[in-house]
Parts: C-alpha cells; sequence; structure tokens
C-alpha cells in the first residue's frame, strides 16, 4: 500500500548579522511523492479498528555544513505537529535577536489536503448511510412489536405466523448495525483529525507562502477553520451543519467580498476601519450535506490564487501586487 511521504527543507542564516537575520532568515521547499516501501511494514501501519491510531513516522534533519532543515514524515498530521514545533522553536530562538521570518516558496500541497478533505467526506457519508439503515431496521422492530402484541391481547390470536423468528432476526440485525455506527463514528473522527492537521499545515504554509499578516491570517482561518471535530460534534448534537458545508459556504462569502477582485472601498476612513458588506437581495440557502466535494475543493483552489495574486482581506483593494517571498541560499 502506497502512503505520501513528504519532505521539507529549512535554510537558516548565520549568527553573526541579526539584520539578515531579521530580514531574511529561514526558507522552505516541500517535495511530496509516493513511496512504495517504508521501513515500517503495512501490518504495522495499519489497523482495521480506526479507534487504534495508525503509526507516523517525523524526522528532523540538519545540514552542519549549509545550515538546512529537513523534516519529513509518512503522514501529513505529524508533518503539521512536527512543523509547527519547529517554526514555534526558531521562533523562539531569534526572538532577541531580530526575529525570523519563514518564507515557503513551493507551491501548496492542495493535492494531499483534497485526499484528507475526501477522505472525511467519505467517512461522513459512511456514518449517513449507517445510521439510515439503523433507523430502518428499528422501525420494522417497532412494527413487529406492535403486531405481536396486538395477537398476544386477542382472545382467540392467531398464528405467529414465524413473527417471532422475524422479531429475533430483527433484533440482531439491530445490534449488528449499532456496532456499525459506532464504528463508523469513530472513523469520522480519526478521519476528522486528520483533516484538521492537514488544514493547520496548509493554513501555515498558506501564510508563509503568501506572507500574510496576522490580521489576514485571522481571516483567513475564521473562514477555512480547523475546528472539524467542533463541527461533527455540532451536527450530531444541535443538528448544525457540517464542516464541509459550512466552510464551503465561508469561502463563499470569502470569495465574493473580501477577495472579489473588482470590491469597492467606499466609506472607509482609515485602513484600520473594517470594510463595509455590500448589501444583497439572495435569500439565505439552507446548508445541504454535499455529494462531492468538486465545490469546495475549487473555492479553495480560488482562494489560494486569489492570494497568490497579490489581493488581502483587509488592506485597500487596488491593482493586484505580487508578493516577494525572501530566501537564504
Amino acid at each position: 500500500m502506497s502512503s505520501v511521504f513528504s519532505d521539507m527543507f529549512l535554510c537558516e542564516s548565520g549568527t553573526e548579522s541579526t539584520d539578515l537575520v531579521s530580514s531574511n532568515a529561514v526558507s522552505f521547499a516541500y517535495l511530496f511523492h509516493v513511496q512504495e516501501e517504508l521501513d515500517v511494514t503495512e501490518s504495522e501501519c495499519s489497523t482495521t479498528d480506526p479507534r487504534v491510531p495508525n503509526k507516523a513516522i517525523a524526522t528532523i534533519l540538519l545540514s552542519r555544513n549549509s545550515g538546512r532543515y529537513r523534516v519529513q514524515s509518512t503522514s501529513m498530521s505529524a508533518l503539521w505537529l512536527v512543523l509547527d514545533e519547529l517554526a514555534a522553536r526558531l521562533k523562539s530562538r531569534w526572538a532577541h535577536s531580530g526575529g525570523i521570518k519563514m518564507a515557503y516558496t513551493e507551491q501548496l500541497p492542495l493535492s494531499d489536503f483534497y485526499a484528507t478533505l475526501d477522505r472525511h467526506h467519505n467517512s461522513r457519508s459512511a456514518v449517513r448511510r449507517a445510521e439510515a439503515m439503523l433507523n430502518d431496521s428499528a422501525h420494522q422492530y417497532r412494527i413487529i412489536q406492535k403486531r405481536l402484541l396486538i395477537r398476544f391481547k386477542d382472545s382467540r390470536p392467531a398464528n405467529l405466523d414465524k413473527l417471532d423468528l422475524i422479531l429475533w432476526q430483527t433484533h440482531s440485525n439491530l445490534l449488528y448495525l449499532a456496532s456499525c455506527v459506532e464504528v463508523a463514528h469513530d472513523a469520522r473522527d480519526h478521519a476528522g483529525h486528520i483533516l484538521a492537521c492537514g488544514t493547520q499545515l496548509l493554513l501555515l504554509l498558506m501564510r508563509m507562502r503568501f506572507t500574510l499578516s496576522l490580521a489576514d491570517f485571522d481571516v483567513l482561518r475564521s473562514h477555512l477553520s480547523p475546528a472539524v471535530m467542533e463541527c461533527n460534534h455540532g451536527s450530531v448534537d444541535d443538528s448544525l451543519s457540517g464542516w464541509e458545508e459550512t466552510t464551503d459556504a465561508s469561502l463563499t462569502y470569502l470569495l465574493k467580498t473580501s477577495l472579489l477582485k473588482s470590491y469597492p472601498v467606499c466609506g472607509r476612513r482609515n485602513d484600520h476601519e473594517p470594510e463595509p458588506i455590500p448589501k444583497t437581495n439572495i435569500p439565505p440557502v439552507p446548508l445541504a450535506f454535499p455529494v462531492t466535494t468538486d465545490k469546495l475543493k475549487r473555492h479553495v483552489a480560488m482562494v489560494c490564487d486569489r492570494l497568490a495574486h497579490g489581493l488581502t482581506f483587509t488592506s485597500n483593494r487596488g491593482a493586484p501586487q505580487g508578493r516577494a517571498s525572501a530566501s537564504v541560499r
């Protein structure tokens, strides 16, 4: 079974010049490829029970001569944990020496993010199918119970016609489907954790790739939220929409307002004043469970494309300006 193997390279400048460190300190480059054979066998890495987490290997390599770091992992979720910790430690290391600037100049790993997105969507679809089958089986069980009660209350009851056998079989099927729903919920939670880590990794790379400010990054994070588990639990407990439909609606609104190329900026007194929200007469449409994730994937790609052309969320709208990504070789 093939697995995604991810590499990340960092280049760190010397410690002699603090001005150079504060301006151009670290650059990143990711290499994603499919590796057919790993050091860990498939039987050790995968299990049939989704409640048992799969093993993941993450490594950080340092070149003493060039001062470059190489981060690699067998999964995107583990790669985000290592990258986030490494970035935090580098910022802490250079906090009192002028700061550090990290840049990412390669293509975003959207294909790997889409794979985690499809996996989570498929797990949600499996939960819906399992719950529908459980509901049908429970409805059949109640109907058989009512028929048996009517015959037991009759003064001259008719033959059971093997209704007791059907009741026993339906009860066994009900228990089996209940266990299937539990396993499907565990698989959905596992896929949700992987998607949350993949979203965190994508957001971190987008911030480095497009040199987003803290305010712009907060806006992007609020629309492309990594809170996957909260959406899943809210859709079950409070009958709310799931992560896919909520994120798709948020990105659609973002593309029609802040990231619109001809978005009007009128009535703003300064750069810190929030942009006016355009008035629309379109009635709100209830969010429904999407059949496919093609629309969401297209919106994620459109957000990345418009950010690559220089559009931001909090600055004035003008001609798109290119973003320079600094790196140290």
